[in-house]
């Protein structure tokens, strides 16, 4: 098959070292692409060795929709291996040590199987040593900040990163807040930030994603966190949100110190993207500069877009007239004015004679008041 482009090998539990002898004596000249759907073995890099003018992506023990697992090998003492076209690479961290690919490796998806944090940082320092990797997903375990901030130290030309950060370090510790947003600010250029699974082992719970303009982030899931992150290239700007139950879920409020997502906002609004959308906004009335400035339209347009009924907008009305009514009240220079055109008013015969004591006389009682 000189033509050969992708293999992927699937081989049965049984079998395995039967196909990996077969697999590691082949040669496809054109081959580009190379997935083996098992452990990693030593066997392997003959394959790999042999095809390595020309392999762009290599993965191994790769399942994207389920959960990956990896069998460790004593590959310790095993030689690195130069690829010098690999962008893109699927497996155990552990093995990314074994690629020579620090100046192509563009992509790594993956999970790590170790226990310490000083092994995990040394699968850090390894990617680290690659010049052009941008995208990273960690797909397994659920890591500790502590995690995120050793992937902050030494990976940083990070542009995507998804990982798997539990909930309950952000919700039960306040200072965990200023840990987090000092790791993400040490991506200079990190455009798109998700995290999966957030508080829990279920896939899809919870996620974070960036809106269009890659500087918004938003929230979801059956029970995302209570928080929100806004980035913008070189800067991380941190904003606390209300916690909601999974029967009335809501994405956060985008505010108006990021103007890209006003678009988002009231297309949120009008297709009630979430349940309770609506009921929240309204039960937050009246909006705001917040909501005011973020979809710069007006109250009445926005009590439509919130399906106010007839009734409903004539309270809201009243409910505003009066409360300008009782900021407008008069203030002591007025009740002056009222008092003297009050008294010229009754005693029309008296041709101004007296008028200067009927003024000294209403300012006395109305300080006395």
């Amino acid at each position: 098959m000189p033509n050969l482009l992708c293999l992927a090998v699937n081989p049965p539990q049984t079998e395995r070292d039967a196909y990996e002898n077969a697999i590691s004596k082949c040669l496809f000249p054109k081959l580009d692409t190379f997935i083996w759907s098992a452990p990693f073995s030593l066997q392997l890099l003959q394959f790999l060795t042999r095809h390595r003018d020309q392999l762009i992506t290599v993965a191994f023990n790769f399942e994207p929709l389920e959960p990956i697992t990896i069998y460790r090998y004593s590959l310790s003492d095993a030689e690195p291996i130069i690829l010098p076209g690999l962008v893109k690479f699927y497996g155990e961290l552990h093995h990314v040590r074994l690629l020579g690919a620090e100046d192509t490796l563009k992509s790594v998806t993956g999970q790590w199987t170790g226990q310490e944090s000083s092994d995990f940082e040394n699968c850090m320092i390894s990617l680290g040593q690659t010049k052009r990797l941008v995208e990273l997903d960690l797909m397994w375990p659920v890591l500790d900040i502590i995690h995120l901030e050793i992937i902050s130290r030494h990976v940083k030309t990070l542009q995507d990163l998804t990982i798997s950060l539990s909930s309950v370090y952000v919700r039960e510790h306040e200072s965990n807040d200023i840990r987090i947003k000092t790791a993400l600010s040490r991506f200079p250029d990190l455009l798109k930030l998700s995290i999966r699974n957030a508080g829990h082992h279920e896939p899809g719970k919870a996620k974070f994603s960036l809106d269009e303009d890659y500087r918004t982030v938003k929230v979801w899931g059956d029970r995302c966190p209570s928080l929100a992150i806004c980035i913008t290239p070189r800067h991380t700007r941190w904003i606390r949100c209300e916690g909601h139950d999974a029967d009335n879920t809501i994405e956060w409020v985008p505010t108006p110190l990021v103007g890209e997502a006003r678009k988002w906002y009231k297309n949120a609004i009008l297709n009630d993207i979430k349940p309770g959308w609506k009921n929240a906004i309204r039960q937050m009335w009246p909006p705001g500069v917040m909501v005011r400035d973020a979809l710069k339209i007006g109250d009445s347009e926005l009590m439509d877009l919130l399906e106010y009924s007839e009734d409903e907008k004539d309270g809201m009305e009243e409910q505003e007239i009066q409360e300008e009514q009782e900021e407008e009240g008069g203030g002591e220079g007025d009740q002056v004015d009222l008092a003297v055109a009050q008294s010229l008013q009754s005693d029309p015969s008296d041709n101004g004679q007296g008028n200067d004591n009927v003024v000294q006389d209403a300012a006395s009682e109305t300080g006395a008041e």
